[in-house]
């Protein structure tokens, strides 16, 4: 059985290799294999009860207890007050020692917020209310994370660590939206010419603000995801436990258990067959490039906002023109503003469309110029790209290519400053710190370009892993998608399934009727039960493939389809 490696949801970082192939020369190559077969998935799938980890999913959340909530509510009160800290930081620096202010002097606070033009009843909501209602926020996103995880399948993920991971990004993706969209919301209103909202400009050190706020929120999903597996919601044994059980199994039969049960096979392989370039794919390009680049953000935060804090305090005390103009002092022009959101909108772009288009061009190369030996998923970065020169090449190619598009974006909004007078009224040492940061950034965001495409390539072309294998779990489903898992023995869909199990268990044809199940059971002593009993039918099992030596490469088509597991 082959094991890929596979990263996962958003801000989950590079897979584990299964278990420690052999070298990719050691086995015969396996080449012109079939498209894999796509398996059902979400509603097409029929969970029987003995499949389902919960009696339902309110009964899920009354057994997580009480950790989960505390967490997710502490996540949300220091990152939203965080965030209005460091928002009403960026209208001026001194805003940062606000309360000290308003005990101490009172009149210098109601004077500083006549200057800069701001509403104190507003500033002072931002700055004392962000982080009660952060608190009530976590606990929203404490309830809908639940509710996410109910509707996880364990079995559609490719290693048992992708799924704790997906755990934790159903709490996580709930933090992180809310304070995207505040964000995102507050730099369109303080954008806007002639706008009311809080200031009437957009300077140089508030652009530091957002891009601070912007890596508060990054770092709060990370941290919250963290603390959601940790707090075990679903009460599963650790993944360290599960290692040391297939460790100390090695040598006997249950160390194959253990193994299928924490990892399963990649299907997917390089060269598609049949690529097309349609909306998923482009999608897809996006979400994989945007999650493994968030921490460039973070790069361009530490190098640029030191600056603009020593160069925003040093003009408070050597500006002429009072408070309210120091904001101002390096205004952005509307035109300069209108350019930059294209240049955004050009180097966000570039994530979606580059991949396809350079898979696209890539599929063009005739199959004996591919450079392909061997279409198996091995489990390391290396062996496969020692294997496969065409995904090699797919992966190089969009690295630098998108290296070039952000080159030429960041050159583009420096002539802009240039063209505009912005430049000249910053001075040449914003330029350079913008300039060195952008350039930095972007070479660091080769690497994460380079890690996402040879990670997550397949994802790309094929879509999740889940839609082409089954993982051999014990569980297919938390909770029930309606109603409890009692009830799910009066669907005829489960009923259905049953029969058909029990039909290939007898040896039957799976869509033997009853009276031949009920002549061959009788032969074997065995009577079906199609759950209507107390007792469910044991689900068939799946023999797996034998393991040899080692690793679990397969050296043939026989031995890669060996052990799928049907619904």
């Amino acid at each position: 059985m082959v094991q890929g490696t596979h990263p996962g949801r958003p801000g989950q970082g590079m897979g584990i290799p299964t278990l420690a192939g052999p070298s990719a020369q050691s086995l015969p190559p396996l080449l012109d294999l079939p498209e894999p077969e796509r398996l059902p998935t979400g509603d097409d799938v029929v969970d029987l009860p003995e499949e389902v980890l919960c009696e339902s999913a309110r009964s899920m959340r009354a057994a997580t207890g009480r950790k989960i909530w505390v967490w997710m509510a502490i996540v949300g009160f220091v990152s939203w007050g965080a965030l209005a800290m460091v928002f009403l930081g960026s209208l001026t620096p001194l805003f940062l020692f606000l309360p000290i202010f308003a005990i101490a002097e009172p009149s210098f606070v109601a004077s500083l917020l006549n200057g800069l033009g701001a509403s104190p009843g507003v500033v002072l909501f931002i700055a004392f209310g962000s982080a009660p209602l952060g608190a009530l926020a976590g606990l929203g996103a404490a309830a809908l994370g639940l509710r996410s995880v109910a509707r996880l399948r364990p079995r559609e993920y490719l290693t048992e660590k992708e799924f704790r991971r997906a755990i934790g990004w159903s709490f996580a993706k709930w933090i992180l939206c809310p304070e995207l969209a505040v964000i995102v919301l507050s730099m369109i209103l303080t954008a806007l010419p002639g706008n009311t909202f809080i200031l009437a400009d957009f300077s140089y050190i508030v652009v530091s603000g957002y891009l601070q706020m912007l890596v508060i929120a990054l770092l709060s999903a990370p941290l919250a995801a963290g603390l959601a597996r940790a707090s075990n919601p679903l009460k599963l044994p650790g993944l360290g436990e599960l290692e040391m059980r297939r460790q100390a199994a090695i040598g006997t039969d249950n160390y194959g258990h253990y193994t299928r049960v924490l990892f399963a096979q990649d299907r997917r392989h390089l060269p598609r067959n049949r690529f097309i370039a349609n909306p998923r794919v482009v999608a897809q390009s996006f979400r994989t490039i945007a999650r493994y680049r968030w921490w460039q953000v973070l790069t361009v935060a530490v190098l640029v906002v030191p600056f603009y804090y020593f160069a925003d305090f040093g003009q408070l005390f050597t500006f002429d023109g009072g408070v309210g103009d120091v904001s101002g002092a390096t205004d952005f022009s509307l035109t300069t503003r209108i350019a930059a959101l294209i240049l955004l909108i050009a180097w966000l772009g570039a994530f979606a469309w580059l991949p396809p288009l350079v898979l696209s061009l890539f599929h063009l190369i005739p199959p004996s110029k591919r450079g392909v030996r061997d279409q198996r998923t091995y489990p390391t970065i290396t062996e496969r790209m020692a294997v496969n020169r065409w995904e090699r090449g797919v992966v190089w190619v969009t690295t630098l290519g998108l290296a070039a598009v952000e080159a030429v974006c960041l050159i583009a909004l420096l002539v802009v400053l240039q063209v505009t007078g912005d430049a000249a009224l910053a001075g040449p040492v914003h330029l350079w710190v913008l300039g060195i940061s952008g350039f930095a950034a972007s070479a660091l965001g080769m690497i994460a370009t380079y890690r996402a495409m040879a990670i997550d390539l397949r994802t790309i072309v094929y879509g999740p892993a889940g839609w082409y294998m089954r993982r051999e779990v014990p569980f297919s489903a938390i909770a029930p998608q309606r109603g409890t898992r009692t009830d799910l023995a009066d669907d005829p869909r489960v009923r259905a399934a049953l029969r058909e199990r029990q039909a290939m268990k007898l040896g039957l044809p799976k869509d033997a009727t009853l009276e031949q199940i009920a002549k061959a059971a009788s032969r074997t002593g065995v009577l079906p039960d199609f759950g209507l009993g107390e007792e469910q039918v044991t689900p068939a099992t799946v023999e797996p493939p034998t393991i040899k030596g080692e690793h679990d490469i397969p050296e043939s088509l026989e031995e890669l389809h060996a052990g799928r597991l049907t619904v």
